[in-house]
C-alpha cells in the first residue's frame, strides 16, 4: 500500500477520492466498505426471509443477481418516502458528538475512577 501511488496510480487516485466506500445515509459518518455495502444490499433484498437454497437453483440465483440491486433501490426509496428509514442524526453530527453521549461517557469514567480509589489504587 505504501508504494501504490507509484505502481498503480489509477487505483491510488480512486482511493484518494474515497472511491473505496459507499455512503449509507447523507450523514458524514455513514460511509462503509463496498463489500459491506454489498452485504447490506443483499440483506435488504432477502428481508425477513432468507435466500436458503438459492444457490441450488441456477434460474432463481440468476433472477436474484439481476433483480437484486433494483429491488434494493425500490426498498430504499419506499422507506425514505414513507418515513421508514432511520435517517440518522438531523444535524449531521456523529452520535458521539452529542451532549448526552459525553455526559454518559464522563459519568462512566468518574464511576471507574471512584471504584479504583475505593479499592485503594
Amino acid at each position: 500500500m505504501t508504494t501504490l501511488s507509484q505502481h498503480c496510480p489509477d487505483v491510488y487516485d480512486h482511493f484518494m477520492l474515497g472511491a473505496f466506500t459507499s455512503n449509507v445515509t447523507e450523514n458524514r459518518f455513514s460511509s462503509i466498505q463496498l463489500v459491506q455495502a454489498h452485504e447490506h444490499l443483499n440483506a435488504q433484498v432477502k428481508g425477513d426471509g432468507s435466500a436458503i437454497g438459492l444457490t441450488e437453483n441456477p434460474g432463481a440465483l440468476h433472477t436474484w443477481m439481476v433483480a437484486g440491486p433494483q429491488l434494493s433501490t425500490i426498498i430504499a426509496e419506499s422507506e425514505e418516502r414513507f418515513g421508514l428509514d432511520d435517517g440518522g442524526e438531523a444535524d449531521g453530527q456523529h452520535h458521539e458528538q452529542s451532549h448526552s453521549y459525553h455526559k454518559s461517557l464522563f459519568e462512566g469514567v468518574y464511576s471507574l475512577v471512584a471504584t479504583f480509589e475505593e479499592l485503594g489504587n
